[in-house]
């Protein structure tokens, strides 16, 4: 049984899910890190060019993602709409399949159709989630911050790491990155980028 399904059973039954938060927990909770890819350039090259040119894109880059997804480890992952999900038992390889899979997008050479690179953002976070063996995938802090670094923060080609993502990082993937302060939802955060995307 999933995670959906239990929570709509309990309010069938009359039940306030939350009252079952560590029945729940123990249930769908996982450790995991989560890659959050998101497309950069999608509303400005469908609006010049229409959706289609856009949507070949993204079948070049999933054809693409997919064995550096495996070939990392992932425990799962799934593509919705220009955004690819990932979710690891490890930051380091969460952290791979994101180096592999810009990589894989610029050596193969994907193009927009105005000549310019194909490009993603992505962002990492790694804690306590609750998982859902369905296409609703993973919930919790961290995959909200994931989120907001990835499709909200991140510009073209950056890959931007949670705090927690960076504290579990080894020592000698931890001096590739450094930290930013920025505020989201009135609340100061910190994430780490790396000194190839600080350029």
């Amino acid at each position: 049984m999933n995670l959906f399904t239990t929570i709509e059973q309990m309010l069938d039954r009359g039940e306030e899910p939350d009252r079952h938060a560590e029945q729940l927990w123990q249930q769908f909770g996982r450790t995991y890190a989560v890659l959050i890819m998101d497309s950069s350039g999608f509303t400005r090259i469908t609006k010049e060019y229409g959706i289609l040119p856009f949507l070949s894109r993204l079948v070049q880059m999933r054809r693409l993602a997919i064995p550096v997804l495996e070939q990392c480890r992932a425990v799962a992952y799934k593509f919705a709409a220009d955004n690819v999900y990932g979710y690891f038992e490890s930051p380091t390889d969460a952290l791979e399949a994101a180096f592999g899979i810009r990589d894989a997008l610029a050596t193969a050479g994907v193009t927009l159709p105005d000549g310019t690179p194909f490009t993603i953002c992505s962002g990492i976070g790694y804690g306590k989630v609750l998982y859902s063996e369905t296409l609703e995938g993973c919930f919790g802090d961290e995959m909200n911050l994931a989120s907001k670094l990835g499709e909200d923060i991140a510009e073209a080609d950056e890959i931007l790491l949670t705090q927690a993502c960076y504290d579990a990082l080894p020592e000698a993937q931890q001096q590739q990155f450094f930290p930013i302060t920025t505020e989201v939802s009135r609340t100061d955060i910190t994430y780490y980028t790396s000194a190839a995307d600080l350029g």
